[in-house]
């Protein structure tokens, strides 16, 4: 938790899964949209950077891993300035975000 100025700011969370089969989809939101293949990569760019969560935890499957995650990974960084941890445990992935990102 960060204090900013009398308010207690809280960190911003997001959990996300990927699937073994991506698909180009349309995503709408505030009157935006955009295309994507990952529902997260969507939301990112639809938000605003002060919407946008800290840290986004990426839950997937071994096949998924190995299919998808080389391709994600390089599609996130420039919407949010991640650094990604890696694998933290069996099964997932953060991504913390840092630095302001693309808007």
């Amino acid at each position: 938790m960060q204090r900013q100025g009398k308010q207690t700011v809280r960190p911003h969370y997001l959990l996300t899964a990927l699937g073994v089969h991506p698909h180009l989809t349309q995503y709408a939101l505030n009157q935006k949209q955009e295309s994507a293949e990952y529902s997260l990569l969507a939301l990112l760019k639809l938000l605003n950077k002060e919407d946008r969560p800290d840290t986004v935890r990426c839950l997937l499957a071994d096949k998924a891993r190995a299919k998808l995650w080389d391709g994600f990974a390089k599609a996130i960084r420039p919407l949010t300035a991640v650094e990604l941890a890696g694998e933290t445990e069996a099964g997932s992935s953060t991504i913390t975000t840092e630095g302001d990102g693309a808007s």
